[in-house]
């Protein structure tokens, strides 16, 4: 349960999570997955390696609106909403990202517009820049004069990332279930009292940031405020979290979506946050490393809009996909399925290529049926 890693962790008390239904069937499949990269071997993250902010990195050490900024900017809001198949191809996100205003007055109006002439997936892409710009202020606030996050600003975050649904800004008021998952949110009678316990835990939080970070993520996932977009309400929320703290931005790449989603059902079905806790680190620390090095985070941006021109990398991956469809074909027979969980991006094939270990990433996961 959430309650018993923050308990691990020495730090204060979780309010009660949401409750899981009992009668929900036990899974049925049993699981191992298949990294690809190099070698280097890496220890399961755990909460007491990541108590601290990094001491040679300071998030607000990096000036905005710098090319750095520009380019984490806007892979945070390309790969966010990838993530739910909403906004437009990285290139196009950094082309609509440049053309708006940077003052955050301004910015606001201009998402406005947008919203009443502008093609869908443009206005999402602006909308979550919106509140991306949004939730920095919240975070800004918060480490500055320590003015807690309220529910009204949970909302308004929700309001800017899907500012043309009519939702939009208000909690659910109908009964909802997760596509794909056996998790039954709470009642729509419950949500803004589970919401009230969640924004206190928040503003309480004395957890590590990575820690912290994935508690809110995966509360605000369970009680499912609202109609849509609460993946994305809830990646914002957890940057609220580390940045506050001066840590680099989570930025789940859609490449580790599977990955993702699992993590999700195991905190969602049983309680267990370590997989979604190690995710979140891994994406914090590919985050942190191309902040370090700009000359490397401008390539592998670079790799990513071009999609590698020389077909190296188209070439690599078509050998891989035939790698994996002959696993498919060899051990089907045998019961064992094999599930493809990313298709990895140019920039990982680089970082490969180099045989930087930050490339390592989950290919396939390997699954038999259960035999009882």
């Amino acid at each position: 349960m959430l309650r018993d890693i923050a308990d691990a962790c020495a730090t204060r008390d979780l309010p009660p999570r949401p409750s899981i239904s009992a009668d929900a069937p036990a899974t049925t499949r049993r699981c191992t997955s298949f990294r690809c990269g190099n070698t280097t071997s890496k220890n399961r993250a755990s909460p007491s390696g990541v108590t601290s902010t990094p001491t040679h990195y300071n998030a607000r050490t990096i000036q905005r609106g710098t090319l750095i900024d520009q380019m984490t900017q806007t892979r945070l809001v390309f790969e966010s909403n990838k993530l739910e198949s909403a906004g437009l191809p990285l290139a196009d996100t950094d082309v609509a990202l440049r053309a708006a205003p940077v003052e955050f007055d301004q910015l606001r109006r201009y998402v406005a517009e947008q919203a009443v002439r502008a093609d869908q997936h443009l206005v999402e892409v602006l909308g979550l820049h919106e509140a991306t710009q949004f939730a920095r202020r919240l975070a800004d606030d918060f480490a500055h004069d320590l003015m807690p996050i309220r529910e009204t600003d949970v909302r308004s975050l929700h309001q800017m990332t899907v500012p043309t649904e009519r939702f939009a800004g208000r909690y659910r008021r109908i009964e909802v279930g997760i596509g794909g998952s056996e998790h039954q949110p709470p009642s729509v009678l419950d949500v803004p009292q589970q919401m009230s316990e969640l924004v206190a835990w928040t503003n309480a939080a004395s957890a590590p940031p990575a820690l912290a970070a994935s508690v809110v993520h995966s509360w605000l996932t369970i009680i499912h405020p609202f109609e849509d977009g609460n993946g994305r309400v809830a990646r914002l929320l957890a940057n609220i979290v580390l940045l506050r703290a001066n840590w680099s931005a989570l930025i789940v790449r859609a490449s580790d979506r599977l990955q993702y989603l699992d993590a999700l059902a195991s905190s969602d079905g049983g309680g267990d946050l370590l997989p979604l806790f190690d995710l979140f680190v891994k994406s914090i620390k590919r985050t942190l490393r191309e902040l370090e090095t700009p000359a490397l985070a401008g390539k592998l941006f670079t790799a990513d809009l071009q999609r590698d021109p020389d077909k190296r990398y188209d070439l690599w991956w078509r050998e891989l996909d035939e790698f994996l469809n002959e696993l498919r074909a060899q051990l089907g027979p045998n019961g064992v399925y094999v599930d493809r969980l990313s298709v990895p991006p140019a920039s990982v094939f680089q970082l490969l290529e180099q045989g930087d270990s930050a490339g390592n990433t989950w290919l396939a996961k390997f699954c038999s049926r259960d035999k009882r």
